[in-house]
């Protein structure tokens, strides 16, 4: 797998969970 992908998969998870985060912030 290359470098830089593996790189923006990994940015992209970190986004999903600080979303989540927010989400669940805002709704529970």
């Amino acid at each position: 797998m290359p470098l830089r992908q593996l790189d923006s998969d990994l940015g992209a998870r970190e986004v999903e969970d600080v979303l989540l985060r927010i989400a669940h912030g805002v709704y529970s």
